[in-house]
């Protein structure tokens, strides 16, 4: 049943996981560019990446994903974000996120458009749906680029049901991109969410490396000067649906190395 009270919210408390994440094996981060955490070594460890264009939907009900943050769903009932608490020797933002879907085998060096077909979206999205309200796409590098700054951009259906909606980046390309760097899609106008990917396209080539596209959505932000939390006031306990596949994303102030340890609490009722 659903939390309705402290008393129901303290009651379904469940131990919490605990995430300790080192740098990029390669260079430093870009500061007010996101990164990625999922790719990192650390705990929990490094995730897999699919290597097919149309790539693959993640669900944990079956058990943890590899690179996942450990967690396992209610018996019954729902389970809320309770409470997270983060430690970064780099001062940033981070993102709480739920991994819908992935792919891979997206050539860098080409530049004609690169057709995909996704399959449909577990029911995930901001109204545990598969319309996709709420759910952003990135493009994250698992192995460091060559030379080049290409823009980038898919075609999508939104939530809508709208084909051929053209996404494109919010902050542009660089050069030898590290592992884990990350480049959200924007939306075209009263968009509020991808329900299907059909196309990748970049401008010019990226040389060499591996780019996978990724369909997220945030479930809560940390400030994180050196140590943030957010609780169930601050953080509005927002709904982990079944078969979540949570991560972490840094938006850091600072271009060096990093250090972040968080410790994640839900709540089952």
């Amino acid at each position: 049943m659903a939390i309705t009270t402290i008393d129901g919210m303290m009651a379904g408390g469940r131990p919490a996981s605990y995430v300790y994440k080192g740098p990029p094996p390669i260079s430093t981060i870009i500061a007010g560019r996101h990164q990625s955490l999922w790719g990192l070594d650390g705990s929990p460890g490094s995730g897999l990446f699919d290597t097919t264009l149309n790539g693959v939907v993640l669900d944990s009900s079956a058990g943890n994903v590899q690179g996942m943050i450990s967690r396992s769903d209610p018996v019954s009932g729902e389970a809320r974000l309770a409470r997270t608490v983060v430690r970064s020797s780099v001062g940033g933002l981070v993102l709480v996120c739920d991994r819908l879907w992935h792919n891979g085998g997206v050539n860098p060096a080409i530049t004609t458009a690169q057709a995909i077909a996704t399959p449909v979206w577990p029911a995930r999205d901001m109204d545990g749906a598969t319309l996709g309200r709420g759910v952003i796409v990135g493009l994250e590098v698992s192995a460091i680029t060559g030379a080049g700054s290409p823009v980038v951009s898919i075609s999508y259906t939104n939530t809508a049901s709208v084909a051929a909606r053209t996404g494109t980046l919010v902050h542009g390309t660089t050069s030898a991109a590290v592992p884990g760097a990350f480049y959200p899609f924007g939306l075209q106008a009263d968009d509020e969410g991808v329900k299907s990917v059909e196309s990748i396209t970049l401008s010019t080539s990226w040389t060499s490396g591996t780019i996978n596209l990724a369909a997220y959505r945030v479930l809560a932000a940390i400030d994180v000067p050196a140590v943030g939390s957010i609780d169930p006031l601050t953080g509005g306990l927002p709904r982990i649906f079944d078969g979540s596949v949570l991560f972490l994303m840094l938006l850091p102030n600072s271009s060096t190395a990093f250090r972040l340890m968080a410790l994640l609490t839900e709540t089952h009722g």
